[in-house]
């Protein structure tokens, strides 16, 4: 079974295992791990800036969530199809 991601290390170290090549040059490491921690302060600064004050999720929270989450989706098909 495979541990959980708790941190954005976590997902880095997962995602240059499974995308990256053994023998990838070391500009590529640091260069898609500055792109992958880019992509997460930019997804964690949408999700601060849009919650709902208070201390229980709203609708628009869950929206939120569900409209990120189908972007993402859309942008993994498109990778996947060499569309991206």
């Amino acid at each position: 079974m495979t541990a959980p991601l708790r941190t954005i290390r976590d997902a880095w170290a997962s995602y240059r295992t499974a995308v990256l090549r053994g023998d990838a040059p070391p500009v590529q490491i640091v260069e898609t791990r500055r792109a992958f921690y880019a992509g997460a302060q930019a997804l964690l600064g949408i999700i601060l800036a849009n919650l709902t004050p208070g201390d229980e999720p709203a609708a628009a929270d869950f929206e939120l969530m569900d409209k990120l989450h189908s972007e993402l989706l859309a942008f993994g098909g498109s990778v996947k199809e060499g569309r991206a």
